[in-house]
């Protein structure tokens, strides 16, 4: 009878565990989306563009959207930093209107919404930048009124002025890789200076020698966007071979947006080494017991050949 009971306690338990995710499942999930995720503008002092993102939502309940505006900045870290409209001295938040401010979106409903530039007519030439947020705030925790707000934003990234305005001009300011020797993981980190008057697009990559100019590995940089006058730091890992010398060249090429990339800067090489110590941790204490054991041996031989014992069993 107890083995009984004991038994429907179990079924019992294996049953409710069971159901918990089905419950999980059924709550109502807030879930929405915005792309792109930048947008690329290029006008003239005095003109105006427009824009449009897609805003869907994602989840199994409505979702009433609001909108603002910021300025934001990059730091070399590449965290983003944001501000009140007009803090920023290349500012384009305060020439931002949104057709749509606020709106409701059904489960599964998607919308289409305007995001107009009107350009003063004077205005630095240069890129200007913005950033437009969508967000949605959710019930307010029991016993704290604190309510969770969901957000996406959008970069607005434009370029004012004619051709002949426009300066785009980048170089690499530093490239290391960050103390390999001890693994096989090399580290490349570069950092990237834009000297112009707008943004650049940037991509990179890092290529691996050997000693005989043989190219044994490469490590891609993910792409990133520089503000005029920043630096940005960009970073990879490689895993190596076992042992030797090596030299890593950086690459990049940027430009003025995610389809074109019309300029090349290379670095300067470093050379670098991977011992890693543990194999040759292991290697030398294998070795140090290999000269123990012969050791041992000799002197266990030199004892029974030179031994009464062991010249009594020899003459035996």
């Amino acid at each position: 009878m107890r083995n009984k009971i004991t038994l429907l306690l179990i079924l019992a338990q294996l049953a409710w565990s069971a159901a918990l995710p089905a419950v999980a499942d059924a709550a109502p999930k807030k879930s929405f989306m915005v792309s792109p995720a930048k947008l690329e503008i290029k006008a003239k002092p005095g003109a105006a563009q427009a824009k449009s993102v897609k805003v869907a939502n994602q989840g199994s309940v409505p979702v009433n959207i609001t909108t603002s505006i910021a300025d934001y900045s990059i730091r070399p870290n590449n965290t983003f930093v944001f501000y009140q409209p007009g803090h920023q001295t290349y500012s384009s938040s305060k020439w931002v209107t949104i057709d749509q401010p606020a709106f409701t979106l059904a489960p599964g409903e998607a919308k289409m919404v305007k995001i107009t530039m009107a350009v003063p007519s004077q205005v630095e030439v240069g890129g200007h930048y913005a950033s437009v947020f969508f967000q949605t705030a959710g019930p307010k925790v029991a016993k704290t009124g604190v309510r969770i707000v969901a957000r996406i934003g959008v970069l607005l990234l434009s370029t004012i002025g004619n051709a002949k305005d426009i300066i785009r001009d980048g170089y690499i300011k530093d490239f290391t890789t960050a103390n390999p020797w001890w693994s096989r993981d090399a580290k490349p980190r570069l950092v990237f200076h834009n000297n112009g008057n707008v943004h650049l697009t940037l991509k990179g990559h890092v290529a691996f020698t050997d000693i005989f100019g043989r190219q044994v590995g490469r490590a891609d940089f993910q792409d990133i966007t520089l503000l005029p006058n920043t630096d940005r730091i960009m970073t990879t890992k490689w895993n190596g071979p076992w042992f030797g010398r090596l030299t890593a060249t950086a690459t990049t090429t940027y430009g003025p947006n995610l389809f074109t990339f019309d300029h090349t800067e290379k670095s300067q090489v470093v050379a670098f080494w991977i011992i890693p110590w543990q194999l040759i941790l292991a290697l030398s204490g294998a070795a140090v017991a290999v000269v123990l054991v012969k050791k041992l041996v000799r002197r266990h031989t030199y004892v029974s050949k030179h031994s009464p014992l062991g010249r009594h069993v020899v003459n035996a």
